[in-house]
């Protein structure tokens, strides 16, 4: 079926005069269009990152062991690399919800993701002997502009399970893609850089050097603008309420 999209406007994020290689030049333009399976009209990017995260139906658990969960995450989430051309950059299972960072320079973000959570659904049903829902009706997501952007929502996500008290380091949950990058775990699913170099910048190459800042928490307050930003459309950090100018955090 061919989606008809707008053109929406001009996507100029923040400037930032140590990443300005990373942002699209002035005139680029992103298209709008709407998604069946989120309120937002999705801004599509060939370029640019987009988190993503979606959560079972009534905060619910998922309705197997996570293990079990994590093996389908991997199955469907390497599906969709080929499939969609999909560029996974990092992903985190919990208990009820995931969050996953990912490109896609091949096809529709709102397409990709409308056959992820349908297969994805599909696999966790078949091995729970369950039908139905397994996902709320719409999943959330943030177009990422620029590398420090990119880089605070990254450690945001990985130190997710240390933040709900279930490990004391990055590197101890199971569920993350965080153990491939390690060597803790082996799986046939690719992970890579954003397109638009945002990884290079300002995230370790060096394993032991990427843990170490992984283990420095953020400030409550830095967490709270994250947490902000990945709520947005184009992730961005809130505003100054007296300045009006938005807030940068200083522990990035």
């Amino acid at each position: 079926m061919v989606q008809i999209c707008v053109i929406y406007g001009i996507f100029e994020p923040e400037p930032s005069c140590a990443l300005s290689k990373s942002l699209p030049q002035r005139g680029t333009e992103l298209d709008e269009c709407p998604s069946s399976m989120s309120r937002k009209s999705l801004i599509r990017s060939k370029q640019f990152p987009y988190h993503v995260t979606g959560r079972v139906n009534n905060r619910e658990w998922f309705p197997l062991h996570l293990e079990d969960v994590w093996q389908s995450f991997l199955e469907e989430t390497y599906a969709s690399t080929l499939n969609h051309g999909v560029l996974l950059h990092s992903l985190v299972l919990m208990s009820n919800h995931f969050h996953m960072k990912l490109s896609t320079p091949e096809s529709d973000l709102g397409n990709t993701m409308r056959d992820y959570l349908g297969s994805l659904t599909r696999n966790l049903n078949r091995k729970s002997g369950r039908s139905g829902h397994i996902f709320t009706g719409r999943y959330r997501w943030s177009l990422i502009g620029t590398a420090d952007y990119y880089s605070a929502a990254y450690k945001y996500v990985y130190r997710n399970p240390v933040k709900a008290g279930i490990c004391e380091r990055v590197e101890d949950y199971p569920y993350s893609t965080l153990n491939v990058l390690t060597g803790q775990r082996r799986t046939p699913l690719p992970l890579s850089q954003p397109l638009d170099g945002a990884g290079d910048l300002m995230i370790p190459d060096d394993p032991v050097e990427l843990l170490r800042w992984l283990n420095q928490p953020y400030s409550a307050e830095t967490d709270r603008a994250i947490a902000f930003g990945v709520r947005k459309k184009t992730f961005r950090f809130p505003k100054d309420r007296i300045h009006r100018v938005e807030y940068r955090p200083q522990d990035l």
